[in-house]
């Protein structure tokens, strides 16, 4: 055994007790597996873009806004496993796309979105979907705080009225992603979108295996959707095998037009919907059934 003097320098040990060729070893062998060195690969580069696994959104995160975070998941800059933090309330300018894996630079396997604090909204002003899952698989946005317990927490608000406005939209074959313990509001004021819906698909089998549960689903505003749910497919490529479960779906009632808390329209097959409560909060006048 080898026993190293008190107060002695490393090198003058090397130098004194070992031969030169094992020194050198000994010497390359503390460079390679020195602390500093572990931390470098930690901090790994591949390609120039950090590889992170983890990611936070909010004022002092990593992004300011949940569309840049998208946009560095569509990069390839996260990949992997990914989780979403979201650590204050964001104000979105523009709509907050995420690809599917494997188009482009995109490349990872799931994403987790949850808040870490209570009472933190996503919102904006946006003429399209606040967040819109294009072809993206195994998302899970969960609105509870630090995804626990059984709080709807995180909101999701467009308070854009345009006809293409809304909240959440799947589309081009977006597949087992859940939405759960969310609020969402929106008042696009067109019967062909959404608080929620569900549209066409150019490939792959349909935005299916979909889950929307223990959310509040609501309008923004004084204005209020035409549909709270939509779903409209796109022949061979149905909307399949969704599931709404055990939602509040409350002020969607328009007294002057046709309005839908749930509306399954065409090219949408074998959905489940059960234990949703639909219902106002306010007192209405039902101009729309007077004679």
């Amino acid at each position: 055994m080898l026993l190293l003097n008190k107060g002695k320098a490393i090198s003058t040990f090397l130098k004194d007790k070992l031969p030169f060729s094992i020194s050198i070893f000994l010497c390359a062998f503390l460079l390679v597996f020195s602390p500093v060195n572990a931390m470098r690969e930690r901090k790994s580069l591949k390609n120039n873009s950090l590889i992170l696994s983890t990611v936070t959104v909010g004022t002092g995160g990593n992004y300011t806004t949940l569309k840049a975070a998208f946009d560095a998941l569509n990069s390839g800059v996260v990949t992997g496993v990914v989780t979403i933090q979201i650590i204050s309330n964001t104000s979105e300018n523009a709509m907050a796309a995420l690809n599917a894996s494997g188009t482009g630079l995109a490349n990872y396997s799931s994403l987790l979105i949850y808040a870490t604090g209570s009472g933190y909204s996503i919102s904006g002003n946006i003429a399209n979907p606040l967040v819109s899952l294009n072809g993206a698989d195994n998302v899970t946005i969960d609105g509870r705080v630090n995804a626990t317990g059984t709080a709807a927490d995180l909101v999701f608000i467009n308070t854009n009225t345009s006809a293409t406005a809304a909240a959440l939209r799947l589309i081009n074959s977006a597949e087992n992603n859940t939405v759960r313990y969310a609020t969402l509001k929106a008042s696009g004021l067109n019967a062909s979108t959404g608080i929620i819906y569900f549209v066409s698909s150019a490939s792959g089998n349909g935005n299916d295996n979909n889950i929307i549960e223990y959310c509040n689903l609501t309008n923004a505003g004084v204005n209020r959707p035409l549909n709270a749910i939509l779903s409209y497919g796109t022949a061979g490529r149905e909307n399949s095998s969704n599931i709404i479960r055990s939602n509040a779906i409350y002020n969607f009632f328009n007294d002057s037009n046709s309005s839908n808390g749930i509306n399954i329209s065409g090219n949408s097959t074998d959905w489940k919907i059960n234990n949703n409560s639909f219902y106002d909060t306010a007192s209405l006048v039902c101009k729309f059934w007077q004679k």
